[in-house]
């Protein structure tokens, strides 16, 4: 009797193992599923924009860049990071608040010339603090792949202005 139990045990054991190598191969397929649908998306987009601009925040004026990729109906999601300036360090040129992570942008209008866009900016400020900056941003087309963007915001509970550069790559 004993020993019909462990040969019946032992069948279901190797059949929970071949149901569990069976989700291991589906989950591994969608993942794989899910990537090249990820990486096509990114293969259709329009455009590929390297950026690099300043802000003013209430306390301090920062600098840095980004990447973004845009779709052709201007929806965007890129990377950025941004550094400042301590007033006291200037001398000796000692960074702090570094801010870098996400950014996700909205169309709101849009023409050939100039477009408007709702943004989110997330991310960590310091490594310590994670940080949701929204704003509103106008891009003008200045030359031919040459874009200068205006943006404001709200950083640190007090508004903020920034100005960018961006160029498409691809």
């Amino acid at each position: 009797m004993y020993v019909k139990m462990l040969l019946k045990l032992s069948e279901i054991w190797s059949l929970i193992q071949s149901t569990h190598r069976e989700l291991s191969i589906f989950k591994m397929r969608l993942f794989v599923t899910i990537i090249l649908i990820g990486f096509i998306t990114v293969a259709k987009s329009q455009t590929l924009h390297l950026s690099m601009g300043l802000e003013k925040t209430a306390p301090r004026c920062l600098y840095g860049g980004g990447l973004t990729f845009e779709t052709k109906g201007k929806w965007g999601l890129g990377a950025f990071y941004q550094t400042g300036i301590l007033n006291q360090g200037k001398e000796s040129g000692e960074l702090n608040d570094a801010f870098y992570g996400v950014l996700f942008q909205i169309p709101l209008a849009k023409s050939q010339k100039i477009d408007f866009f709702a943004t989110a900016r997330l991310g960590m400020v310091n490594e310590n603090f994670f940080v949701v900056v929204p704003g509103l941003e106008t891009r003008i087309k200045t030359w031919r792949k040459l874009s200068t963007t205006f943006g404001m915001g709200y950083r640190v509970g007090y508004p903020s202005i920034g100005l960018k550069l961006s160029h498409p790559i691809l």
